[in-house]
């Protein structure tokens, strides 16, 4: 008999092409029930501020504004900043930024391009894990047909 298991830690390795070779971020998310929960709702926060933002990105874009742009960049930065760094940690968070950068200090802002592509994949993979959870629940449910939807008036 055998038994696999996945660890609650999910590897996420990020490379970043410098143009001079590959910078890999190792990272890892924290999906254990309780922190799977709370990134969960993290994400769907961030999620709906930056649809919101984006109103402001596309208006800016529109009228040709590049500070109306260039503040749309600075507010999802800072949701993204949030967000990924309770996923993958703040230190997992600033290679990033040096790896976007090349190794110069970048803004969270400036980094928005590669910190949303994380963002997805972080996503992705408290999604993965959340149905993963669901199957295994569903699993322990009773079936539909010998379910009990009414009090029992015998009991």
């Amino acid at each position: 008999m055998e038994l696999k298991l996945k660890s609650l830690y999910e590897p996420l390795d990020i490379d970043i092409d410098t143009g001079r070779g590959t910078e890999r971020v190792a990272a890892e998310v924290d999906v254990t029930p309780t922190n799977l929960a709370r990134l969960a709702r993290r994400c769907i926060d961030a999620q709906n501020k930056m649809a919101a933002i984006e109103a402001l990105r596309k208006k800016g874009a529109e009228s040709r504004n590049p500070e109306a742009i260039a503040e749309s960049n600075a507010r999802t930065g800072a949701i993204l900043r949030e967000v990924l760094t309770e996923a993958i940690g703040g230190d997992s968070y600033d290679g990033l930024l040096r790896a976007c950068g090349n190794g110069r200090d970048m803004s969270d802002a400036d980094c928005t391009p590669v910190t949303a592509q994380v963002f997805r994949m972080v996503l992705d993979i408290v999604r993965s894990r959340n149905e993963q959870v669901d199957e295994k629940a569903a699993h322990y449910l009773p079936e539909e047909s010998h379910a009990q939807t009414e009090p029992d008036p015998a009991a």
